[in-house]
């Protein structure tokens, strides 16, 4: 809470892009408002440590008497039924035709797993889809049928996992699975959740609901969106990231979100998983 330099906030979504001529920029911390909305000069957004805001009107600040609540807002929301229509069109682009190619390496692969250890080849997790919608992940499975009881056996190792979901070297993956994660041949079974509509190719990172409330007041924001089988953490370090830092590359995605960026992600996804940095 605090008295803001350039006006009462608005906590009503983001208008139409069409309405706004400039957006805010941040420069080094430093709040500058965005005029133009409508053509008018008292209204526009702030820019304040990584968060946005509308400006309903430009008061100087010492007419300001009460102190406003800085609420922080979704960019998404300036995209509605157009984010959910363009991606879809890329989706569908890219994956119908990378799926036709990756067919014959998923039916080696699912050999190679059912070869390994017992057990399914495919793997169901339950995960947080957009509007909050519960779906199941699918994944080439690459860890033994029994990991948890194997995990039981070390404490240290579960302390871990309840803290950052992620294990470096995890007792639980088979040999067959050290090499799919390394690569992240493991996912390729999404192919089919982004055909379904579950998630997209490009968006945040896939999380279970009850890790949601790691995003604390960004939750409703995450899922606004599709996760996506790649995306912005996945060519940046990866595992080898804090949680915190995953989430601040969720946001940073979902708040810069254009078909450029995707474009720009899946080209560099390639590299990313060739290279195998961060993935276990």
């Amino acid at each position: 809470m605090g008295i803001c330099p350039f006006g009462a906030i608005n906590r009503e979504p983001f208008p139409k892009r069409r309405n706004v001529s400039k957006f805010t920029k941040r420069l080094s911390g430093v709040v500058q408002p965005a005029i133009g909305l409508h053509g008018k000069l008292n209204a526009g957004y702030i820019f304040f440590g990584g968060n946005a805001f509308m400006v309903e009107q430009i008061i100087p600040l010492n007419q300001q008497q009460q102190p406003v609540q800085i609420t922080p807002l979704s960019y998404c929301q300036q995209y509605g039924r157009c984010y959910a229509w363009l991606k879809g069109l890329l989706d569908y682009c890219l994956v119908v035709p990378g799926l036709l190619f990756a067919a014959p390496l998923m039916l080696f692969i699912a050999l190679l797993v059912k070869l390994d250890s017992p057990g399914p080849v495919i793997y169901r997790r339950r995960v947080l889809g957009r509007n909050g919608r519960i779906f199941d992940a699918y994944k080439f499975r690459t860890m033994y049928v029994n990991g948890e009881e194997i995990l039981s056996q070390y404490p240290r190792l579960k302390a871990e996992l309840d803290r950052n979901y992620k294990l470096k070297c995890d007792p639980r993956v088979t040999r067959v699975g050290t090499l799919l994660r390394k690569f992240s041949l493991d996912e390729l079974p999404q192919l089919l959740n982004v055909l379904k509509r579950d998630m997209s190719l490009i968006g945040p990172r896939i999380i279970t609901p009850d890790e949601i409330q790691k995003y604390g007041q960004w939750g409703d924001t995450l899922q606004e969106v599709f996760p996506g089988l790649t995306g912005l953490w996945q060519v940046n370090g990866r595992s080898n990231t804090t949680y915190n830092e995953r989430v601040h590359l969720d946001m940073t995605y979902i708040h810069n979100w254009s078909i450029w960026l995707d474009v720009q992600i899946v080209l560099r996804t390639i590299p990313a998983v060739l290279k195998g940095d961060g993935a276990y």
